[in-house]
């Protein structure tokens, strides 16, 4: 039983570790960003349209692949996105637009303390939008990390959205965590496992204690949103 323990420890401290092992950052900014939502604006139609580029870092301590899986998390209809990854400083591979919900790219090895650069593209058509997720991974399958980035097309001048402002205490959490949602009368919560998965879906005015006392041990990200307003914010669960 104490081995059983120590080895779900130990598996437990290597996915904390991994959390600090990959930083994702906007080109031209200095913090790290995983675990929250960028947004753009752009007015339809749009060609090719280099929207932004996420660099990413390996901070593992050695050599490693880095791969990048793209989820369609909502898109609307006759857009597409796509993607160029590779070396900081290098054009990388670019890769055609895919319909898939998820599109999981080739590996670029990394020394440690090399960047990788992530750009997004965006063809559209209409008005809409869309909210694309980019995990980062070892294997092409285990994520590591993520960010999330939205993009608002729109020809018109957009209505004024609502200042929403959201905290997640404490953070890591054991048994339990609050969300609070400020500046907005209520919103929409979910949570989602590192897998894409949702663990739960509600409505809270102001906030509300979340029980995870049931939950696994690992990263977890929450969403709020409010009147087309979305935040995301990363939670590790460690009982």
């Amino acid at each position: 039983m104490k081995k059983s323990l120590l080895s779900l420890f130990l598996i437990s401290g290597v996915a904390f570790a991994s959390t600090a092992q990959v930083t994702i950052d906007v080109d031209g900014g200095n913090t790290d960003i995983a675990g929250t939502t960028e947004q753009y604006n752009i007015a339809p139609p749009t060609q090719d349209l280099h929207m932004i580029d996420f660099l990413i870092t390996n901070n593992t301590g050695g050599s490693t692949d880095m791969y990048v899986t793209r989820r369609i998390i909502s898109q609307p209809n006759d857009w597409e996105e796509y993607m160029c990854w590779g070396l900081d400083g290098q054009l990388g591979l670019c890769y055609a637009p895919s319909p898939n919900e998820y599109f999981t790219s080739t590996a670029v090895n990394f020394a440690d303390g090399e960047v990788g650069r992530l750009a997004t593209y965006i063809n559209s058509t209409n008005n809409g939008v869309a909210v694309y997720r980019f995990y980062v991974s070892y294997d092409g399958q285990n994520y590591v990390d993520s960010v999330d980035f939205q993009v608002n097309g729109t020809a018109s001048t957009p209505e004024i959205a609502p200042e929403l402002s959201v905290g997640v205490n404490p953070n890591p959490a054991s048994d339990n965590f609050t969300v609070t949602a400020g500046g907005v009368s209520s919103a929409n919560v979910q949570i989602v496992d590192v897998l894409g998965n949702v663990v739960l879906n509600t409505t809270i005015s102001g906030s509300k204690t979340f029980d995870v006392a049931e939950y696994r041990n690992g990263i977890y990200f929450v969403t709020v949103s409010s009147k087309g307003t979305r935040v995301s914010r990363k939670v590790i669960v460690r009982h």
